[in-house]
């Protein structure tokens, strides 16, 4: 059974470390793609990004989504077992389906729980960071990434 597995990251074609051109030479590419609603945000993890649905309280979106760009390739069961290993899903990363440009394809999206809080993401801000030892909240600073861009008004693409 053929599955197809949308990447935004290190898996992208070209990558040195793990690109999926390389890592995985049954994987056919479809093509590049873009999420089709602007539901998520893209944070820095240092090598490679995460993406997670923003918060959402029931009523509305607390803060403002993004399209995800990135690429689609088919794999065979295998090959997504093994991409879920190195994803480390379930304990890092969850595997949910997303509709793409190209058509539903399983995603790997982070936990929104604000764990990653402080990490960058495209833009300077500013964000309440609890220090749980102290028990004080102060306001941080978090600087921009330099691997995420800002395509048009709403579409994020990795570029690290």
């Amino acid at each position: 059974l053929m599955q197809d597995v949308f990447v935004y990251g290190s898996l992208k074609r070209g990558n040195n470390t793990r690109g999926m051109d390389t890592t995985f030479p049954n994987a056919e590419f479809i093509g590049t793609t873009r999420t089709k609603r602007s539901l998520f945000r893209m944070i820095d993890l240092g090598s490679f990004p995460g993406v997670m649905i923003i918060e959402d309280d029931g009523l509305e979106y607390i803060e403002q989504g993004y399209q995800i760009e990135g690429e689609v390739y088919r794999v065979n069961d295998k090959d997504l077992a093994h991409l879920d290993e190195i994803e480390g899903v379930p304990f890092f990363y969850n595997r949910q389906e997303v509709n793409t440009t190209l058509g539903p394809v399983h995603m790997y999206l982070l936990p929104n729980t604000g764990e990653y809080d402080g990490a960058p993401s495209h833009e300077e801000r500013s964000e309440l960071m609890h220090d749980q030892e102290t028990g004080q909240t102060q306001e941080v600073n978090i600087s921009k990434s330099n691997n995420i861009l800002l395509k048009g008004k709403s579409l994020l693409s990795w570029v690290g």
